[in-house]
């Protein structure tokens, strides 16, 4: 993309944003206008489309936890692609396909599909994650913030839950919050950013805890490349070796060192594994998190995998598994070091320490809540492969305590993140 083109396209998708709004009121008003709505019925937007195990273990967890409290509900997902809806079939779930709405020119089809859901619906559910503040996509942001807001000039209960909220956010959408926020009810997944929310808006916002950590822990692997990855784990077991998961992505990094060299960072995730391995004999398994084509795992993990040396065991799973596939290796595992927030998550909640890159503030926050600061890494101490290895290998040897410690805070955190779908009084 040339300076030009980086430099106007905010502004491009701005009018696209302007033409939405001028678009949507009228065309929600009309599709909506000659549906019945019947209690409960309850809309959620999914976070992103297929291939992000983080999304998708939101999402079976959200639907999960709202059947648990609202057993006769019926719920619709709102999905990105086509499909998407093949992907959270085993959910049994019904399925709306968005498609057209966060495009440059916004599709009227799609418009008028929304507004007929919403006449039929008691509560609409904004799945946040980390993608309201603007840090992203601005435009994506807003539209779905923008969403919430069409909800409810429909007469439709609006939540935002379950979402991180940056510092450094999109001055943009700090002030369209700032103007619309109070009318929806608002629930963070951590203190630190419903502090932040709650600034912006004038009004006390609740946290709790990611909504992933009430994803249930199987007594085995479902999909072939996690069974083969859990007998793998075994055979190193019987070995004597302690295993260590990695999972690392190039977005992360980026958004917060947009001056580090891809190939650089992979070479200091290899070397900073190969000394952790030697020193500890560890087993690394390299674990794919997120698949999507623009900021996959497994590509980026590749590269790492090249830089290996042949004397470290390790194993490398390029494909996507289920949520609940990720979170039965995490428990399975001595330690996780990850650059995906999710899957901390998944370990955290499976009672394993978590290594996570600290990105927009927002992993401090999740941290806090088990009283492990220490367990947060920056880009820049990954670029110091020796004194990282030095790191993990300390809490490597500290897995005990820390565990113990987890396990101590985790039914407190379970807690929290039954607030998320408890908040939606359908």
């Amino acid at each position: 993309m040339t300076p030009l083109k980086a430099a106007l396209k905010p502004h491009a998708w701005r009018a696209s944003d302007a033409m939405l709004r001028t678009i949507a009121p009228p065309t929600f008003a009309h599709a909506a206008k000659h549906k019945k709505r019947r209690a409960p019925h309850i809309a959620v937007l999914i976070t992103s489309g297929a291939g992000s195990v983080g999304d998708a273990a939101m999402t079976h967890a959200a639907v999960q936890g709202l059947r648990s409290t609202h057993p006769h509900v019926r719920i619709t997902l709102i999905s990105h692609e086509p499909g998407d809806a093949d992907s959270y079939a085993y959910l049994k779930t019904e399925h709306l396909c968005l498609k057209g709405y966060f495009a440059r020119v916004p599709s009227p089809k799609a418009c008028r599909a929304l507004g007929a859901l919403f006449g039929t619906c008691t509560d609409f559910v904004v799945l946040g994650a980390d993608i309201l503040d603007g840090r992203y996509s601005e435009s994506r942001s807003f539209r779905r913030l923008y969403l919430a807001h069409m909800a409810h000039r429909l007469g439709v209960r609006a939540h935002i839950t379950g979402f991180s909220f940056a510092e450094a956010a999109n001055p943009r959408i700090v002030t369209w919050l700032a103007q619309h926020g109070r009318a929806f009810n608002i629930f963070c997944r951590e203190p630190l950013s419903a502090a932040r929310v709650s600034k912006i808006i004038g009004k006390p916002v609740e946290s709790g805890a990611d909504i992933a950590f009430l994803l249930p822990l199987p007594a085995h692997c479902d999909i072939s490349a996690a069974q083969r990855a859990e007998r793998l784990m075994a055979d190193w077991r019987d070995q004597g070796r302690r295993v260590v998961i990695l999972n690392a992505n190039p977005l992360s990094l980026i958004a917060e060192r947009p001056d580090i060299d891809l190939a650089t960072a992979a070479r200091a995730y290899a070397a900073a594994m190969a000394a952790l391995s030697r020193k500890t004999r560890a087993a690394i398994l390299l674990l794919t998190h997120d698949n999507r084509p623009a900021h996959s795992d497994a590509q980026f993990m590749a590269q790492i995998a090249v830089h290996l040396p042949e004397d470290i065991p390790y194993h490398f799973v390029p494909e996507t598994v289920r949520p609940t596939d990720i979170k039965r290796l995490c428990h399975l595992a001595d330690l996780a070091i990850t650059g995906r927030m999710h899957l901390g998550i998944a370990a955290l909640g499976a009672g394993t320490p978590a290594m996570i890159l600290d990105y927009q503030g927002k992993v401090r926050g999740l941290l806090g809540l088990f009283s492990l600061p220490e367990l947060a890494f920056t880009p820049a101490d990954l670029l110091e492969a020796t004194a990282f290895a030095e790191a993990a290998a300390k809490h490597l040897d500290a897995r005990e305590t820390l565990a113990d410690r987890i396990d101590a805070h985790l039914p407190k955190v379970k807690a929290l993140s039954r607030k998320t779908v408890e908040v939606v009084r359908a």
